[in-house]
């Protein structure tokens, strides 16, 4: 998994990355929440990646 600025998304497109259309949470001083600054990617590993669905990264988000 990584995250990425928008304008690198097709780059990483281009390397397998795909993007994942799911929640994204992480640790901030308030409390678990989504992360929406940059956008989520996940590279398939034997052809499965989650692309969808919610990925708690239970910690901060750098």
């Amino acid at each position: 998994m990584l995250v990425c600025r928008q304008d690198l998304v097709p780059f990483y497109t281009r390397l397998g990355w795909q993007s994942f259309n799911g929640i994204l949470l992480v640790e901030q001083p308030s409390g678990t929440v989504p992360f929406t600054v940059n956008e989520p990617m996940v590279l398939p590993v034997n052809d499965k990646a989650p692309k969808k669905g919610t990925i708690n990264l239970c910690g901060l988000p750098w």
